[in-house]
Order: structure tokens, then sequence, then C-alpha cells
């Protein structure tokens, strides 16, 4: 085979193999200058110069397994050849970070060097980012395309960069095209911002679809670009055998577990790897499947919800509303106790306690009072025992932490509450408490807790969710006992109601006298209020 052949395949085929082509066309004349060896060696022994060509090129070997073999060496000689997994795989899914501030540090030297050579009028400073921020719109018109693009930026640098470590370690264009795929991931769900104050960065349920395709343009390119290099070489005739192919002619064939299994399974490096990218990838598939659903359940939501608003809705309210009537003219039992709580009420029914300063004097205003049966429960309704959360201080209003020391003075089995509260938006979370203070001496606490036993005060009062929403508490001892009109909408539809509920709990310890209560806020963002109170024996 002719010299320029030899080295013509040698470096077309370590093109294709991924090496990058300076590093070809170096390789390719380090071959040439040691086939030039071999052949004056061959002439200095008397050979022809034919002759001498013919030895050299049979002393070098066939050039396509020639450029197998050194692109198997210099894949060896890197880190990332010897880890693709580790490097193409896992590492793009932690670069995002990096390079957004790698790409926002370069973005902030090109504006501090703008400024000093053209001018301070050109110059963009913490002052600027406030001025900026009075105006929210002229903030956006500057934020959004800056930060649209940063992201896209990072995602096309991350990408570039695994692209570049791909072809720098000879590892092929299959592992380019992992990296991207990864990246591709990556930049769908990352997500990054800056605020005037603040930067934020991390990752988001919803899918940046520019910031998903903007690593499949890279890997186009570098595709593209492999390609031309490639097209360039010319192609040259001659036999040409692939290193599998010498190597199935000169060696026995291989055991079923030699000698890649072997090496992947004694290699620590892919002990590692391998369960955790099989679980970023579960972990990938399990987020993209809630997405789905999750966009599926938000197509469905509006037509779902027009009709259980409709048909739905109305006519399990009218139930809930037609079982509580009938508990309340249910017959409370003679062990049944009503503690007076007149002495400890701080609010009528028609002040507004729900933080909302627009909110007319009619909160409660059809609560029944005097001796009434809730929930099958008797009670003594004189008012609101209304006590403090955070969620008032916005509407300024102050109200008393706890109330303490109201008298019970008697054993019993159970403790009934007829209560309620407003802005509840935490639930699991305990908004009030009851302290039992013994006879003996002794305490006991009992949590109230949003969810578990009560919601906001004002609610929908059907039994079928929209989208999953909790629509009564948790509790088996709790129940809606009284639905009223939710008199801060003008028109109140009719499965949206202002809501009491009775919860009953049992007493710590029944067998000794209860000498007094403490009614007492947690001071949550809710703020707990307490109508009736009843005891058991």
């Amino acid at each position: 085979m002719p010299e320029t052949a030899v080295i013509g395949q040698f470096e077309r085929r370590l093109v294709e193999l991924g090496c990058p082509a300076r590093q070809a066309r170096d390789k390719a004349r380090e071959l040439s200058d040691h086939l030039a060896d071999l052949k004056q060696a061959a002439m200095e022994e008397g050979l022809s110069e034919a002759e001498a060509e013919a030895r050299a090129a049979a002393q070098l070997g066939e050039p396509s397994g020639l450029a197998e073999r050194l692109a198997c060496i210099m894949r060896q000689s890197s880190w990332w050849g010897r880890h693709p997994v580790i490097g193409f795989c896992l590492l793009p899914l932690f670069g995002f970070v990096p390079v957004w501030l790698l790409c926002g540090a370069m973005l902030a030297g090109v504006l501090w060097l703008t400024g000093h050579i053209f001018g301070p009028a050109y110059l963009v400073t913490v002052d600027t980012a406030h001025a900026l921020a009075l105006d929210p719109k002229e903030f956006e018109n500057y934020s959004g395309p800056l930060n649209a693009m940063l992201h896209g930026a990072a995602i096309a640098g991350m990408a570039g960069l695994f692209c570049w470590l791909a072809r720098r370690s000879v590892s092929g264009l299959k592992w380019i095209l992992t990296a991207c795929a990864v990246c591709s991931f990556s930049g769908a769900f990352s997500w990054a911002e800056i605020a005037p104050d603040s930067i934020g960065l991390g990752w988001g349920s919803s899918p940046n679809w520019l910031g998903a395709s903007i690593p499949w343009l890279v890997a186009a390119a570098a595709w593209m670009r492999q390609r031309q290099t490639v097209r360039r070489l010319p192609v040259l005739a001659g036999p040409s055998r692939s290193l599998a192919a010498r190597q199935r002619e000169t060696l026995p064939p291989l055991d079923a577990g030699e000698p890649w299994v072997n090496k992947f399974l004694t290699t620590p490096t892919y002990w590692i790897s391998t369960p955790v990218l099989a679980g970023i990838l579960a972990l990938g598939l399990l987020i993209w499947s809630n997405l789905m659903r999750g966009r599926a359940e938000l197509l469905q939501g509006p037509a779902r919800a027009a009709a259980l608003r409709t048909h739905t809705w109305p006519a399990e309210s009218a139930a809930v509303i037609e079982r509580i009537q009938s508990r309340q003219l249910a017959t409370a039992t003679e062990n049944q106790t009503m503690i007076d709580l007149q002495p400890y009420v701080n609010v009528g029914l028609t002040t507004p306690t729900s933080g909302l300063d627009s909110a007319p004097e009619t909160d409660l205003a059809g609560l029944p009072r005097g001796i009434r049966t809730f929930g099958g429960v008797s009670f003594d309704v004189a008012g609101k025992i209304q006590l403090m959360g955070r969620g008032l201080l916005s509407a300024r209003r102050i109200y008393p932490v706890m109330r303490k020391n109201i008298p019970i003075s008697q054993k019993c089995r159970q403790i009934h509450l007829l209560h309620g509260a407003s802005l509840v938006t935490d639930l699991d979370v305990t908004v009030a408490k009851l302290v039992l203070h013994y006879a003996d001496g002794s305490t006991r606490e009992i949590a109230i807790v949003a969810g578990e036993h009560l919601l906001d005060w004002r609610g929908p009062i059907y039994t079928t969710p929209a989208a999953g929403e909790q629509l009564a508490p948790k509790d088996r001892g709790t129940e809606l006992a009284w639905v009223g009109n939710d008199s801060l909408l003008p028109q109140p539809p009719p499965f949206l109601a202002a809501r009491i509920y009775r919860t009953t709990f049992p007493n710590p310890q029944p067998e000794v006298e209860i000498a007094s209560v403490d009614y007492v806020s947690t001071l949550t963002g809710a703020a707990p209020f307490l109508a009736g109170l009843t005891v058991e024996k």
C-alpha cells in the first residue's frame, strides 16, 4: 500500500473515531515520520524503494487497526475516557450552576469594562438595579431578556464543554450525544433568576423547552463538524480491516465474560456510578410522569370544576346542610354540662376577625345564641373567645394570646368544643391548645390541629374535591356543626359558607376532677376562636 494511502486511512479513521482534526493531523505526521524511518532502515539494508516501502508498511501494520488501537490508548489515558458514565451522564446534571455563575461573572465583567470604556452612562450599578426595581414593568423589560440570555448561554456553554471533553478524550459521538441528552434534561428543569436584591438558582417542575432544545443544537453542530472534517479528508483505495476483524483472525474466541464484563465488574467507579445513574434516570422518569399527569389534570381541571360547580356541589351542599340541621335537633344527654363562657367572651358574633379590613360586621351573625345543640352536643353560646394569630397583625387587630382559668370543677370523660379559626393556610399545624388543670395539681395539654380538628371558618361545604383539596377535618371526633351565609361574598354561591366545627376530645385523666381549663393560641398564622365548651361525664 502506498505511503500516502497508509497515512490517509490512519488519519481518516482517527477522525471517524472522534479524534479532533488537529490532533489527528499531529498523530498522522508522527506516523509518517515513523514510516519514513522504517523505509529508510530497509533501504539501508539494500532493498529497493518499492520493497522498502512494502516492508515498512508491513512492519507498521494495518492503518485502521493502528488508528483504533491509538484511539483506545488515548481514551484510556484520559480520566473522561476511562469514566464516561460519570463524566457524561452524572456530571452534566450538576454543571448548570457553576457554568451559569461563570457566565454571570463574564457578563458582569463585560458590563464593567463597557462602563469604564464608554463612560458612567453605560455603567450598571446596584443603584441602577434598585431604581429599576421601583418600576416592576421596567425591571421586567431588562431582567426577562437578561435571565433568558444567561440561562441559554449557560446551557449552551455546558453542552459545548462536555462535547469538547468527549472529543478531547476521543470518547466518540455516542458519548457526545449522551452528554447533550443529559444537558437537555438539566436545561429543561433548571432555572435561574436575577432580582434586585437576590440571585435564585434551582430546579423546577415546569419544563423549559427552549433550554431543553439548546443542547441538541450543540450536538447537531458537533456531528456536522465531524462529518465535514471526514469529508475533507481524501478517500484512498486500499484494503482496510477493523481492529475487531484483526483480533478475530489472530486471537481465539473470547469467553462470554472476557474481557469487558470482568473489567466492568472489577472497576469500583462503575459499581458506584451505575446505581447512581439508574437512580437519577428513575427520578427523571418519575418527575416527567408527574409533569405529564399534572398537565393532563390541568387541561381537564377547568371543565371538571365547571361541571362540579353546576351539577354536583349544590346538591352535596344541600345534603350537608340537611345533615347539620338534623344533628341540631338531636336531644342532648343528661351527662353533659355546658360551661358558661360569658365572662371570658371578648368578641361578639357580629365582629369581624378574619383580618380583612373590608369585612362587614356579620362574621357569624347567624350563629344561634343561648343553649343550642350542635353536632349532637349542647352548648351555651354567648359570643366568641377570640385569640391572637400572626395573620391578624397585617389588619392591626390585637387579641389576647390565651384565656386562663375557665372553671370546670368536675370529673368528665369527654370535652366538647364548638370552635373554628380564621386565616388557616397551613394544615397539620397546632393552632391552639387546651391546658387542663386538675384538682391534684397535675396538668395535661390537648393540641388543636388545623386539618385534624378544624379548617378555615370560610370555605366549601361540598364533599367532592376539584383538585384533591381537603374539605373536612381528619379527626373522627370532629364534624361540621354549623354553616352560615358567607357574608364576605356579595352573592355567595350555595356551596360556600361560614363554618364552625364540633370536636370531642377524651379526657386524659377521667378519674381526676378538672379544676380549670386554659384556652391558648400557639401564635401561628391562624387565629383560633371558641364559641362553646361542654364536658360530659
